[in-house]
């Protein structure tokens, strides 16, 4: 599989490469460098999107006892706790139980 994959990914990169030149020789002025933080933001948001419908899910079965309200707030304080602070003050008080 492995082989069939760096196979596939040789493939890719070749026809890229071609379809690179084939523009330039167009004249199609060249793409512009991708920004690093671009990707990996896109990544989170794409996984955020496949994993809160889950959560929610999840949650659902668990029915509305007190196990699934910890997990839910421990869910929302680590997403809260991800965003950073704002203006050197934490957006919200964070209490260390």
């Amino acid at each position: 599989m492995a082989a069939a994959f760096e196979a596939q990914l040789r493939t890719s990169q070749e026809v890229a490469l071609g379809a690179v030149r084939a523009a330039e020789l167009d004249g199609v002025e060249p793409a512009l460098p991708e920004d690093p933080g671009a990707a990996e933001l896109r990544v989170s948001q794409l996984i955020a999107d496949l994993v809160e419908p889950a959560k929610s899910e999840a949650l659902d079965k668990l029915g509305e006892g007190r196990q699934s309200l910890e997990i839910a707030a421990g869910w929302v304080l680590a997403k809260l706790t991800s965003l950073g602070p704002a203006d050197g003050d934490r957006p919200f008080p964070v209490s260390q139980e």
